[in-house]
């Protein structure tokens, strides 16, 4: 993979973080999918770093303590990226789960694409090294999803990565949702 590792960050010019939301506990027996945020800046210069990645499986209830908990760790200069599923359902825990993260930035975005088609513009993007991960214990089992991506028991990263990728490549100047 196409991914190297730094020790510290480049001069950056903005940064978010891409949740890919899930809701379901780890039990004996089960293995759900993850709530995934990925940390994500683009360069000065264009390029790309990954800064970290929270990943969970958690209640519902849980999965917006951590993530309200992450967005004030990460403070008000990181926009805080939600999808947003179709109908009136997903309009309405949208608009509570921005409520609830009152003080950090956030915005969000409708998914259209199949996952396959919205993460060849990060595939492409590594593989002409334009992105680089920060060192950091989250790593290994990262590279690991993206290596396996479409055939790996797991997406959740990779969703997360290319949504946040996508989002940085196509916004020239960051959008906020306004309550």
């Amino acid at each position: 993979i196409w991914l190297p590792i730094v020790d510290e960050l480049p001069s950056i010019a903005w940064t978010i973080r891409y949740w890919d939301r899930a809701a379901t506990e780890e039990k004996a027996g089960n293995d759900p999918d993850w709530t995934a945020g990925v940390k994500i800046s683009k360069t000065t210069d264009g390029r790309y770093v990954v800064e970290d990645v929270a990943r969970f499986r958690l209640s519902p209830g849980r999965v917006r303590q951590s993530i309200r908990a992450i967005a004030s760790q990460d403070g008000a200069t990181v926009i805080q990226v939600l999808e947003e599923d179709p109908g009136q359902a997903g309009k309405s825990d949208i608009d509570s789960l921005t409520e609830y993260l009152e003080g950090s930035p956030v915005d969000v975005r409708r998914v259209t694409k199949e996952k396959g088609i919205r993460a060849i513009p990060l595939s492409a993007a590594c593989e002409h090294g334009k992105v680089s991960l920060l060192r950091g214990a989250w790593n290994t089992e990262y590279i690991s999803e993206l290596v396996a991506f479409d055939e790996g028991p797991h997406d959740d990263q990779v969703d997360a990565s290319s949504g946040a990728f996508n989002y940085l490549a196509e916004q020239k100047v960051p959008r906020l949702r306004q309550l």
